[in-house]
């Protein structure tokens, strides 16, 4: 018997609400630990602020070396026993770590283990995002209505955006009511205690998802097998979203982890200037996201990827070089240019990324090597930007090295399968008269 239309739009609205909702919560946790590491370092760590900071942000950069693990681990488990089960494991975990991160004790009250258990629980929630991205991906690619796969996969980053400017917003606003002693005194906890509840709440929200069809076909017709023994299939289909990965993420962590402390520590904008234009630009990046994912639907999730990067390989040496000597209103064109540019690759990178790998192995397929190239190009951005101190013209270079490695893996994908052809997911036209097609 066939469902009412509003229970049918019902149930489409509520899947990639509650699986993106895990989503924005793991983002949220993951930007407010570097957002409020000032405040908490010497909870930890102790020592002067200099000195813990360090190792503060050395404990961050070490959850970087987890998301492959997780990658790995959490994309088995979706393969073999399914979507649901893989993302209810990342949002327990990432519970787990977020209610840690909120009762730890500090230094003074249990000494060594303090900052040893502080490093268990940032690995804890870099193995759940290994895992949680490539996984959402994956299951909203599966149950999205195929002229509209685009679009579904841009709500990945709209809610690790918004996930973002809310950890910016609370970080804010904390500082702005309580003041910076008091914040540093514990009160800094508090946000982490609310992800930690929220997490159980998407818990339960996520218990009531359906497996995707297509798992479930796969599962009742394919046997599994070990990935020593699928090599040979997956090693193009795995080195694609490496090539795909690249220069996306190197991207993302130049202009969204990069421009605000760069901002206030050597160019020594005011910080409320800084962070409003860096709330302006996550707002510009959240918004574009679901747009340039409905133009990806109309003109191909290919054409908008590779135009997109592209675009950013052109400009990322002109907008590094005007960030080098940005007065205010230079910083907010950048930022914004920047965020622009990154709302349109990530709309459709999910969707590029899930049509080259086989169903069967489609999310470890896609986590293993996405969380290895995030490792290495994505972590390593602001590491390298500072350490490359005047020398911005190779450091900018770099990353557009890395965004013409993306556009050339795009342009030499093979054509998707014939089941995917509809979402115009393959190359059947040139991208230029996809292009006019559009608007014809």
């Amino acid at each position: 018997m066939t469902k009412p239309a509003a229970v049918q739009t019902s149930a489409m609205l509520y899947r990639p609400a509650a699986i993106c909702a895990g989503v924005a919560l793991e983002s949220y946790d993951w930007v407010l630990y570097a957002l409020l590491v000032n405040y908490f370092a010497v909870t930890f760590f102790g020592g002067d602020i200099e000195g813990s900071l360090v190792y503060g942000f050395g404990v961050f950069a070490a959850g970087f070396l987890a998301r492959p693990i997780g990658g790995l681990v959490v994309g088995r488990l979706a393969d073999r026993n399914g979507r649901r089960a893989a993302m209810l494991v990342c949002i327990a975990l990432s519970g787990v770590a977020s209610l840690g991160m909120a009762a730890l004790p500090g230094i003074a009250i249990i000494g060594a283990w303090s900052p040893a258990l502080l490093l268990v629980l940032r690995l804890l929630l870099g193995f759940a995002q290994g895992g949680e991205l490539p996984v959402a991906q994956t299951y909203l690619y599966e149950m999205a209505p195929v002229l509209r796969r685009s679009l579904f996969a841009s709500m990945v980053y709209t809610f690790a955006g918004l996930g973002k400017l809310v950890a910016n917003l609370i970080a804010v606003g904390l500082v702005a009511v309580l003041g910076a002693e008091a914040v540093s005194r514990g009160y800094w906890r508090i946000p982490f205690l609310l992800a930690g509840i929220a997490s159980v709440v998407f818990f339960v929200f996520r218990m009531r998802l359906p497996e995707t069809a297509e798992f479930e076909h796969m599962s009742r017709t394919t046997a599994p097998m070990s990935l020593w023994r699928a090599r040979r299939e997956l090693a193009l289909p795995m080195l694609s979203v490496v090539g795909l990965t690249a220069g996306v993420t190197a991207a993302f962590y130049l202009w969204s982890a990069v421009p605000s402390n760069y901002a206030i520590s050597v160019l020594h904008l005011s910080d409320s200037s800084v962070l409003l234009a860096t709330c302006a630009a996550t707002a510009v990046f959240v918004i574009g996201l679901p747009l340039f994912g409905l133009f990806g639907d109309r003109i191909g999730a290919r054409t908008v990827l590779l135009g997109g990067s592209a675009v950013m390989a052109a400009v990322t040496v002109p907008l590094q070089y005007w960030l080098d000597r940005a007065g205010v209103a230079t910083y907010w064109f950048v930022v914004i240019t920047g965020n622009i540019g990154l709302a349109a690759m990530l709309s459709v990178f999910p969707a590029v990324a899930g049509s080259v790998v086989p169903t069967r192995y489609r999310a470890v397929g896609q986590g293993l090597p996405y969380g290895v190239t995030v490792a290495v190009f994505g972590g390593t951005t602001p590491l390298l930007k500072h350490a490359t101190g005047n020398n911005s013209l190779g450091f900018a270079v770099y990353i557009t090295l890395l965004l013409v490695v993306t556009a050339a893996t795009v342009a030499i994908l093979p054509p998707a399968s014939d089941h995917r052809r509809k979402a115009d997911l393959g190359r059947q036209s040139s991208p230029w008269s996809r292009v006019r097609q559009a608007w014809r």
